[in-house]
């Protein structure tokens, strides 16, 4: 006779808390990550406008991507009844993470932005 896992109340809450969570967060990178092109706007002749571009296109296609496999591998991880809220945790900090990532990429194409 096989072993069954016993279903954690507990933590289908918090992961599902968690998830809402999560997507509020991405939502918050997402638009911030619409504004990004405006590191432009103090653009001189030493401007790096590719390096813009890959931070935009970083922080704008990253949050989305991380959030969709953060939201596949939480149910996978509750439907085979093992913990799951430590994955929209890393899943929040990993969007936190690639925006603030893309951000610093297009910021630091622009040699006069932090001056």
């Amino acid at each position: 006779m096989p072993h069954t896992r016993s279903v954690r109340v507990w933590d289908i809450v918090l992961s599902i808390v968690l998830m809402l969570a999560m997507f509020a967060v991405a939502a918050f990178a997402l638009i911030f990550a619409l504004f990004l092109p405006m590191v432009s706007d103090g653009c001189g002749i030493d401007c790096n406008v590719d390096q813009i571009q890959v931070g935009f296109m970083l922080a704008l296609l990253l949050p989305p991507l991380l959030i969709t496999a953060a939201t596949v591998t939480t149910i996978v991880l509750l439907v085979k009844r093992r913990l799951a809220y430590w994955v929209p945790l890393a899943g929040i900090g990993a969007v936190v993470v690639s925006g603030v990532a893309g951000s610093a990429i297009a910021m630091l194409a622009v040699p006069s932005f932090f001056s």
